[in-house]
């Protein structure tokens, strides 16, 4: 201390979530610091940040009153494992002016946001982030990560261009966003190399995506939950169009729909193999119990090496257990009448009953090894045949 000043060297404070290292003078009017926080963990501010926070700040205000209300500050800071819906590091050039925190900057590679985050100081948790109100650009968003937000179920491949506004809070963002989508796959299923459209996303009310090309569309609204309340989609000669007909009762028809989009959801290639062909039928569910029956038919079913002419049959989903009844396999003069159980998950079991109506032999031995039943083993040698 040295009249009416003093110097700050190596002072080290512990603050929520981590340690803040300070270094200034203050005079008997005002303060000047140089504030930095080597990692700062997020979780201690927000339960839905994840990483770590680091930068540094220049600080400054009134030794009078002073506070975080009366300071002014400007500096760097980076987010480890960024924000909300973009979960990549961000670094970001800032200001506080006693109520919010200006961006006036933030980056990461194919990222940019300018705006605001709003904080609350007077609550009885202390400091805390709030609101959002950032505008974004985005080049080469790959659309996995949504994998990681829990939506959708079935693999999405693909990079997209945003250009909107992040909004809302750190627990519940909004994205309204001009949206530019190349090379959409969903699973196996790709649609027209380019797409464009707009999108909008809030955690408590759902999503709606609205995407067009020269032949292709992609129509969606889901609620909070995650669930249907519209669809209406086309790709190429395929289409599904579905709509609530009550609070939790949600029905669709489909059309020439390939059923390999199925394959990175159900688990089952490494059992019995990838499944192709087009489908077309209806389905009815129930949102509340998580339920569906159906019907449909298959031209050209495809399971592994196996390709058979139409199946058709009766489907239903409860309590996680898939049931495939009343289905008909045909193949040319070959007839199978099918009967199958699935439980679904990260080693799927199934199991099943097969009726051969009428059968040549050695169409017989390639059905079951698709399927990798016993079939064949002692019977490969015997001449063609009827069954």
């Amino acid at each position: 201390v040295r009249g009416r000043t003093a110097t700050l060297q190596d002072v080290v404070a512990q603050i929520k979530g981590g340690e803040l290292h300070l270094d200034g003078i203050v005079t008997d009017k005002q303060v000047q610091l140089n504030a930095a926080f080597p990692g700062l963990a997020l979780t201690a501010y927000s339960p839905d940040l994840q990483g770590a926070l680091s930068g540094r700040l220049a600080i400054d205000g009134p030794l009078a009153g002073f506070s975080a209300k009366t300071a002014r500050a400007q500096g760097s800071v980076r987010f480890s494992k960024g924000l909300s819906l973009f979960q990549v590091p961000i670094t970001a050039q800032i200001q506080w002016n006693g109520r919010q925190i200006l961006v006036d900057r933030a980056a990461a590679p194919n990222f940019v946001a300018r705006g605001t985050v709003g904080a609350s100081l007077d609550g009885p948790a202390g400091p805390q982030l709030t609101t959002l109100n950032l505008n974004i650009l985005a080049n080469n968003y790959k659309l996995n990560r949504l994998s990681a937000l829990g939506l959708p179920q079935n693999p999405l491949h693909g990079l997209a261009d945003l250009n909107g506004t992040l909004g809302g809070t750190l627990a519940a963002p909004t994205l309204t966003s001009a949206l530019k989508v190349r090379d959409l796959k969903v699973s196996d299923v790709a649609f027209e190399s380019f797409l464009a459209g707009n999108l909008k996303f809030n955690m408590a009310r759902g999503l709606q995506l609205n995407l067009g090309g020269d032949r292709d569309r992609i129509n969606v609204a889901l609620d909070a939950q995650q669930l249907p309340v519209a669809l209406d989609i086309r790709r190429d000669q395929a289409t599904i169009v579905g709509r609530r007909n009550g609070p939790n009762s949600f029905a669709a028809v489909f059309t020439d729909v390939p059923i390999s989009a199925l394959n990175g959801s159900l688990n089952l290639s490494q059992q019995i193999g990838a499944a192709s062909g087009l489908a077309s039928g209806s389905v009815n569910m129930d949102l509340k119990a998580r339920d569906a029956v159906g019907a449909f038919a298959v031209a050209q079913p495809g399971l592994g090496r196996f390709l058979g002419d139409r199946l058709t049959g009766k489907v239903r989903y409860a309590k996680g257990v898939g049931t495939l009844s009343e289905a008909l396999l045909v193949q040319a003069e070959n007839k199978y009448q099918l009967d199958a159980t699935l439980i679904n998950g990260p080693d799927p079991k199934i199991s099943g009953r097969l009726v051969i109506a009428q059968s040549q032999l050695e169409t017989l031995i390639a059905f079951g090894q698709s399927f990798r039943l016993p079939i064949g083993q002692d019977v490969a040698s015997v001449n063609s045949g009827r069954a």
